[in-house]
């Protein structure tokens, strides 16, 4: 990081700001389905089980595709609260495109 210039680095401190939203509904999800499924085993419903956390892992997908084309469509938006330079905007705009992309590969 310490040989990057300083458009590089704001760059990266903005898309390491706004990463974590594409988290979200990941986080979310994974905390209702432990519960969801450990009630379900609980009580010896295992085919139960299985159903709500494929369920709940489509759901999340889903989810994570819309968060990301949300992020993709208004990062110009996201980033420009930030007033950056021109360079380190266009870097933190590229940044929060390949991140999101990659979110959802």
């Amino acid at each position: 990081m310490s040989t990057l210039g300083t458009a590089s680095i704001a760059a990266c401190a903005v898309a390491g700001n706004l990463a974590p939203y594409l988290y979200l509904s990941g986080n979310a999800f994974g905390t209702g389905m432990t519960t969801v499924v450990a009630q379900c085993h609980g009580v010896g419903q295992t085919a139960r089980a299985e159903k709500y956390a494929r369920l709940l892992i489509a759901l999340n997908y889903a989810m994570l595709v819309v968060i990301c084309a949300a992020m993709i469509l208004w990062r110009g938006f996201w980033v420009s609260c930030y007033h950056l330079s021109d360079q380190a905007a266009y870097l933190a705009r590229g940044l929060i495109l390949t991140h999101s992309l990659a979110m959802v590969i």
